[in-house]
This record gives C-alpha cells, sequence and structure tokens, in this order.
C-alpha cells in the first residue's frame, strides 16, 4: 500500500536539499501537493466508513425477486494452476435457510456454501462437495461481516474452506477441470438450479491466482445499475434484483408515516434510539424505528408548557422530555416515574417563534433557541434556559439579521447557526431573501463571529430554506441539514471553513404543506440519520413520517461506478502522478523563460452560413423575460432575478400570464386555489396580501409596470419603458397581418422575438401547461405557414432562420429538418447537413426510444417545403 511515511519523507528531503540550493519555487510547489494529498487522504478515511455489499432478497421473498450474483459476467474463470475465491459475508437475523454460494466446474460438479436445519431445526452453516455434506459449526453469527475463502488446489485434488476462524481441507477431484463459473444468490444454470437464498449480504469478492495475488476484485460497492465492474480487470459482476448497500447512504428509507388527529409534536432520544410523538398533555407514543414497535403511555397528568409549534426537546445529558413555551417563558418536565408533566399550565396562544432552531448545551445542559417568525415579525433572539433552575435569559443578536427556519447545533461551547430566511428590519412585509451564512456564538461570552457568507444564490443547491437543527461531523468538519425548499425534502452538506453547500441525498418526497416542522437527528449506535416530518394540510389530520438514511451520507452520483480503478493502490497512483506534474511544470516554467512562444494555429469549426437579424427588442434592462426562461432586470439593467422567491416568482407569472389571455385578468378565488391551495380562507388571503404588497415592492426596481387590482380581479400593467418579451410576443403576432410578414423588415422583428426561445422552458407546474403548448401552437403554425410562402422560396438563408426558429420551438420537427439539411446539403455544406441529421437521429432516439425511421438521402433529396 502506498506509505503515507514514504510520501512525506519524499517531500521535506526535497525541501531540504536541492529545492532550496535553487528557489522556492520547488517548496511552494511541494507544499500545494501535501495539501492534495492530505485532501485525497481525508477522502479515503471518509469512504471507508461507507458501507458496501449487495444485499440479497432471501427465499421469505417471492422467488422473481430474489437476489443472483454472477461472477465475470458468467464467463469461465481459470482455475488449473490453482485459484482463491474470498468474500465477506453478513448473516442477517431472519429466517436461516439457502444457498450463499455455488461454484461449479467445466466437469459438472459443484462446490456450495448453504444454510441448512437438522432434525431439531437448528440452522448452521455447511459446505457441500456434489452430494457430500460437510457442515462448519453450530453458532451463528449475526449482523457482522465474516471474512470466506475457498482455495482451490487442482495439482493436489484438495480444496481449503476458512469460514471466519474455522479452517479444513477437503479431497475433491479435480480431474479434467479447467475452470469454475462463480454464482451467489440463485442459480438458473441447467442441473445447478438453486432457488432457495440465505438471508445475507456479500462485499468484497476476490478471485485470487496461486501466489495470493489478485486477479479481479468486485467491491459491490459503487455500481451501475445492475453491474458491478472489478477493479482489476474492469470485468463486470451482473445482478437480478440487486438492493446496493451503498445506496441507502443517499436514498431515505421511510420507517412511519401516520396521520395523527389533534397538533402532535415530535423529538427523539438518541440514547436509547427511540422517537416521541406527543398529542396534547394526557398523550405520548414511544415508538422504535429499528423494530418499527410502539407502545402508548395514556392518562398523563400535568401540563405541556405549549402545544403548538413544536416546542419539544429531549435533553440527552439528564435522559429527560422537555416541554417549553419562548412566548410564556415556561418549562414542563415529563416524569417517566409517575407518567406526569410537572407544567400546570398551557399556552395557548399563537405562538411569535415559529420554525426556530433549538439546541441544548453539553457544557451546562441549557436550551438554547434563535430566530422564529410571528406576527409579521422575523426574529434574531436568542434564549437560554437553564433547564434545572428555569431561569430565562435573552439577548438580541445584532449582528445576525432577523430570521425564521435557521438551523443550528452546538459544538463544545459553540452555538453554529446557518441560514434561514429574513429580512434586514425584520418586517414581514419587506423583501425577504433566503441567507447562506455561517455564525459562531461563543456561549461564555456570547462573542459573535461570521464564518462565512455566500452572497446570493448560485443554483439548485444553494436554493436552501432549511429547517430544525444541524449535525456536525467532526470528520470531515461539515454540518448536515434539511432543505425543504420546493417541496421537497433532501439532505445537504454545509463545509464549516468554506462557503460551500452540497446536496448529500435523493429527495424525500413532496413536503408541500400549511404548516412543515422537521427536524434531523444522529445515531451513533445505528450509523444512521433519522428525520421527522409533521405536515399539516387543510381538511385533513396531520401527518407524521420518519425516514432514515445510513451515515456519512452521499450525493447519488457517488455511488455511481463510472471508470473502474485498475489498481487498488490509487490514492497512492493519483499523487505520484500529480508530484509528477508539478514537478514537470516546474522545470516547464524555468525553460520557459529562455525559449520564444509558439504560435499555433486553430482551425474554426465549419458552422452553417447564419442571416443575422438587426436587434429590435431590447432585454437588456427594465424587462420581464419568460422566453427562453425566467429573467427580471430591472432599471439599471442589474438581475434581480433571484430575489423572486418560488412563491413570488408563480404569483407574477399567473398574474401576467392571465393578464394576456383574458385581458382582464385572475380572479382572487382562482389565484388562492391555486398557489395557496392547503390553506383556509382566511390564510390564503393572509398569504395573498403579504405576498402582493412584496411583489409590488420587487417591481418598482423594474420600472413602470403595476399590479391592478379592478372589478374583483389581478392584472398587471406595462408602461412603456418596461419590456416584456411574451407580451410583445403576442400581440405583434395579433396586430400584425399574415401578409405583411413577407416583408423581410417584418420578419425579422418576428423571428428575433421567436428565437427567445419557447415560453419558461424550466419552469414546471400544472397550471402552465396550457399556455406553455398554446404559445408552442401559435408560433408553429405561423413560421410552418411562412415556410409555405413563394415570397421565399428561392430566399434559403430565410428559409434557414426559420427552420432554426422551429426547431427552439420542437426539436423533433421533421418539416425543419428537411428544409435545413436539404438546403445545406444543395449548398455543398454536406457534412454540416450530416452532422444536423445525425444529431437529430441521436435526440430521436434518446428520448422517444425508437430510431428514426426516414434516412438521411430521404431527407436531403426532398423538396424543401411540403
Amino acid at each position: 500500500m502506498f506509505s503515507f511515511h514514504f510520501f512525506i519523507t519524499f517531500v521535506m528531503s526535497k525541501q531540504d536539499g536541492y529545492t532550496i540550493s535553487r528557489n522556492n519555487t520547488h517548496i511552494i510547489i511541494m507544499k500545494k501537493l501535501f495539501v492534495i494529498f492530505c485532501l485525497l487522504y481525508s477522502i479515503s478515511v471518509y469512504s471507508s466508513n461507507i458501507n458496501g455489499g449487495l444485499f440479497f432478497r432471501s427465499h421469505q421473498q417471492p422467488g422473481t425477486i430474489r437476489t443472483r450474483l454472477v461472477l465475470n459476467g458468467g464467463k469461465p474463470i481459470k482455475i488449473e494452476n490453482g485459484r482463491t475465491i474470498s468474500f465477506d459475508l453478513m448473516l442477517r437475523k431472519e429466517i436461516v435457510w439457502g444457498y450463499v454460494v455455488r461454484i461449479i466446474t467445466n466437469t459438472q460438479k459443484n462446490i456450495d456454501l448453504v444454510y441448512l436445519a437438522n432434525k431439531k431445526n437448528d440452522r448452521y452453516p455447511a459446505w457441500i462437495l456434489n452430494e457430500s455434506q460437510h457442515p462448519i459449526t453450530q453458532d451463528l453469527t449475526y449482523n457482522k461481516w465474516i471474512p470466506i475463502s475457498v482455495k482451490l488446489m487442482p495439482k493436489d485434488n484438495k480444496i481449503t474452506f476458512s469460514f471466519g476462524s474455522i479452517q479444513s481441507t477437503q479431497s475433491f477431484d479435480f480431474s479434467g477441470c479447467k475452470n469454475v463459473t462463480i454464482h451467489f444468490g440463485t442459480s438458473g444454470i441447467k442441473n445447478f438450479q438453486v432457488g432457495d437464498v440465505a438471508p445475507i449480504n456479500i462485499k468484497n469478492v476476490r478471485v485470487l491466482d496461486n501466489k495470493d495475488n489478485e486477479i479481479y476484485h468486485w467491491e459491490l460497492k459503487q455500481h451501475a445499475d445492475s453491474i458491478c465492474y472489478d477493479l482489476i480487470k474492469q470485468c463486470p459482476a451482473i445482478t437480478e434484483n440487486p438492493i446496493w448497500l451503498i445506496d441507502n447512504h443517499s436514498s431515505w428509507d421511510q420507517l412511519y408515516k401516520q396521520k395523527i388527529k389533534g397538533n402532535p409534536q415530535i423529538t427523539y432520544n438518541s440514547d436509547k434510539n427511540l422517537f416521541y410523538i406527543i398529542n396534547g398533555s394526557n398523550q405520548l407514543t414511544v415508538l422504535n424505528p429499528i423494530t418499527q414497535k410502539s407502545y402508548s403511555i395514556d392518562n398523563i397528568k400535568g401540563k405541556l408548557a405549549s402545544e403548538k409549534n413544536n416546542q419539544i426537546t429531549y435533553d440527552p445529558y439528564n435522559h429527560r422530555l422537555i416541554s417549553y413555551s419562548l412566548d410564556q417563558k415556561s418549562i414542563s418536565v415529563f416524569s417517566s416515574e409517575n407518567n406526569s408533566w410537572s407544567g400546570t399550565f398551557t399556552n395557548g396562544m399563537d405562538p411569535a417563534y415559529i420554525h426556530h432552531t433549538v439546541a441544548i448545551s453539553p457544557k451546562d445542559t441549557s436550551l438554547i433557541t434563535f430566530g422564529g417568525y410571528g406576527y409579521y415579525l422575523y426574529k434574531n433572539t436568542l434564549f437560554k434556559v437553564n433547564l434545572n433552575t428555569h431561569r430565562w435569559d435573552s439577548l438580541q443578536i445584532k449582528e445576525i439579521s432577523p430570521r425564521f427556519s435557521a438551523v443550528s447545533t452546538i459544538v463544545n461551547n459553540t452555538l453554529y447557526i446557518f441560514g434561514g430566511k429574513g429580512s434586514k428590519n425584520g418586517r414581514q412585509e419587506e423583501v425577504s431573501h433566503n441567507l447562506y451564512d455561517l455564525y459562531a456564538v461563543d456561549l461564555a461570552t456570547f462573542g459573535i463571529k461570521k464564518i462565512w457568507e455566500i452572497k446570493s444564490n448560485i443554483g439548485d443547491e444553494t436554493d436552501l430554506l432549511l429547517r430544525g437543527n444541524m449535525i456536525y461531523s467532526p470528520t470531515d468538519s461539515c454540518f448536515y441539514a434539511i432543505n425543504v425548499s420546493k417541496s421537497q425534502g433532501y439532505l445537504v452538506r454545509i463545509s464549516l471553513n468554506r462557503p460551500e453547500i452540497k446536496r448529500c441525498s435523493t429527495n424525500i418526497g413532496d413536503m408541500s404543506a400549511g404548516y412543515l416542522f422537521c427536524n434531523l437527528y444522529y445515531s451513533p449506535d445505528s450509523s444512521k440519520l433519522y428525520t421527522i416530518f409533521n405536515r399539516e394540510i387543510r381538511n385533513s389530520d396531520p401527518e407524521v413520517s420518519i425516514y432514515s438514511i445510513d451515515f456519512p451520507p452521499i450525493a447519488l452520483k457517488d455511488t455511481i461506478q463510472k471508470t473502474p480503478s485498475k489498481n487498488k493502490l490509487w490514492v497512492g497512483v493519483i499523487i505520484f502522478l500529480i508530484f509528477l506534474s508539478g514537478y514537470g511544470l516546474y522545470k516547464f516554467s524555468r525553460r520557459k523563460k529562455d525559449k520564444k512562444p509558439v504560435s499555433i494555429e486553430i482551425k474554426e469549426k465549419e458552422t452553417a452560413p447564419q442571416e443575422e437579424i438587426k436587434k429590435t427588442f431590447d432585454r437588456s434592462k427594465s424587462s420581464i423575460s419568460l422566453l427562453g426562461g425566467f429573467n427580471v432586470k430591472d432599471k439599471e439593467g442589474g438581475d434581480i432575478t433571484n430575489q423572486f422567491t418560488p412563491i413570488l416568482k408563480s404569483l407574477l407569472l399567473i398574474i401576467l400570464l392571465y393578464s394576456v389571455k383574458t385581458k382582464q385578468g385572475i380572479s382572487s378565488n382562482k389565484l388562492d386555489s391555486i398557489l395557496w391551495e392547503d390553506k383556509d380562507e382566511k390564510s390564503a388571503r393572509n398569504n395573498r396580501n403579504v405576498s402582493i404588497r412584496k411583489l409590488r415592492v420587487l417591481l418598482e426596481k423594474v420600472g413602470d409596470i403595476q399590479v391592478v387590482f379592478e372589478n374583483n380581479f389581478w392584472k398587471i400593467t406595462f408602461g412603456n419603458e418596461v419590456f416584456c418579451d411574451y407580451v410583445a410576443a403576442i400581440q405583434f403576432i395579433q396586430d400584425t397581418s399574415f401578409d405583411d410578414f413577407t416583408k423581410e423588415a417584418t420578419l425579422y422583428q418576428l423571428l428575433e422575438l421567436l428565437v427567445f426561445g419557447p415560453l419558461l422552458p424550466n419552469t414546471q407546474a400544472d397550471w402552465i401547461d396550457n399556455f406553455k403548448s398554446d404559445y408552442s401552437d401559435i408560433t408553429l403554425d405561423l413560421l410552418h405557414s411562412l415556410l409555405q410562402k413563394k415570397e421565399f422560396e428561392d430566399k434559403e438563408d430565410i428559409q434557414l432562420l426559420i427552420a432554426d426558429t422551429i426547431f427552439l420551438h420542437d426539436i423533433f420537427n421533421e418539416e425543419a429538418l428537411r428544409v435545413k439539411c436539404s438546403i445545406l446539403y444543395k449548398k455543398d455544406k454536406r457534412s454540416i447537413a450530416k452532422n444536423t441529421y445525425d444529431n437529430f437521429c441521436k435526440q430521436y432516439k434518446s428520448l422517444l426510444g425508437t430510431d428514426y425511421k426516414i434516412s438521411f438521402s430521404t431527407i436531403v433529396t426532398s423538396k424543401t417545403t411540403s
């Protein structure tokens, strides 16, 4: 294995010798290489904690979905000079019975590892050589990896078996044996069919030669769907009905889902791996997420401090449930001895700190909360509560802007706070923003330090609205939290030391709700993260759900095997190559000072001729763009698209599109039914009014554009200085007669609008589909009609422009394909014509799943118009 000590010694010796005597450049290079090495080393340590292996669906499952694994793609593996097959096995605690592996020789003999039962129904593993049975042990070990090996020695006619620490050697007739095939789980080989599969997991399958050198190594970790390639020769191991254990690090497993009447509150006890679901003061349900068994405690005495906003938590240091009310500054502690709450009064007020974040300090077991929202105000208040004396202290942290839905955790005696949503002065009517900043609060001195901040939304991975708390991972100095933005729950990884946020799980599912509580917990015993959701949905009981994911979590893309490594010493090889590259660059930099620069001529790729369209319409400032994508520019040309939250964007689009369609706009009832379907009438009206105020403030930055409420309808009106491409396109098409489009100036104005692209291609919502299809139909019908016009028959450049514009709105348009390819072919641009055709066919096959039937020769010889 590559030696860490060797690398350090090599680097330091270079620094102490040759390098220092020449200059400092080499030292800098070596230091950078050392940093890269440390990064790679930490990645390898992090990766070693990822569970690998293949979970076999056992005999308890229907036969059609049981698991099979065939090594080397089913091709024989040579054994003439001796081979060893080794793997790691884990037995699951289910009904133990069935096959683990079957090795079949070319002479039609079998070598099997199976789990059997005796007359007393005692279960045990055994080796089977043809018809001969060789029991291994009566002791069964569950849920632990056991090393297994089968050493085939054809020259000695012997096999040595290893099962953990138990080893035995048996005679076996290898006459005529040249190769074997290896099958785990089920087998469909004639005369060697296997249907009963033991409840097992398998990983690290290796084949070694007679000198114990690896020939094949299937980790069964990263995979390509149903195939895993070995790390030596990239030979496939093919599976049927696989469950890859590594996928449990990127995909969530639902453990519990239940509708509960009342107002449930949920928290978690990591000591005993138990969830507590509290429903009012007199009922408590205890749930084990592993066994999924639960029991209830009824007729509880005393009162919760609050029955709203999930103001409940578990104190892991004093092993007790805590109910608290930030509004009343009260605490109620649950006694498991007499099944009672210590409180005598329950706060019934609407909470002023909705979606605050809470943590308990390991230093003095005080309860710490921060932020929240209520009564149209965002908060930046920190509460510290002594759970023993019930003393409350509060502090407004001016260094952190008011917000709700921040997440936090305490490490040592430092409170880390990340993100949330709020406004500069805390007022809801102001424009609010999602925040991407990380703070550290010293709980001894209450000193505040901003660690880093991402100033604005930079893409999907930071379109975040987190909720609950964070889990800190000291191994890789990062935090994990749940994102509920866009109603899709997934896990994100937040770096402690640099402004970096990465997605690291699949979506949990639809999390849309009128009110959504969410929190994240870590179980050290099971090495899992748990997340809980409490969804309050209109006209329905609250729904509580619990999900788990293996720790550490990884992104889905990191479970996919792309290019298998050819050498298990990949870390060493990469570092060595980096070193050589760095040294080479250093040498090159020394030499290039004495050399003249070399001029390299790059031949540009041949492209299709394009007629330039003179620009008439300006989207550079004071504009709202819907064609080709959603974009908003202010009066100075600044891009303010990211200031539109999902709800404000939807509100703008709905009112704008209906204003164009019906002139009168959209009614309040219809608007509410689209955007706030899950809320009652009063709540929907309040949300609408607040959102309209925010939208109007944003649109003031664009220019003279008004949101008008007239005759019970909402509509948008534009002044002369504000441009909207969709409005301009619709009006231009409606106001221009068809014959006028044959005038080149008018045609170019039309094409300039249409080449902006289709309507809102990246915005997905049910209500918008009809608008998209209507716009597409209008534009395509008009463009097709223009291709038929006699005025353009001899104007091939115009026909090409029209064809390219059609492709923007319909990538599978065959008429546009015929026009473009035939014109290019006629102009002796045959390679471009063929590339256009090939790209069309490739996309056609990729998206429609079938080959395009019309040949290139037919396309280029067809008429340019039909």
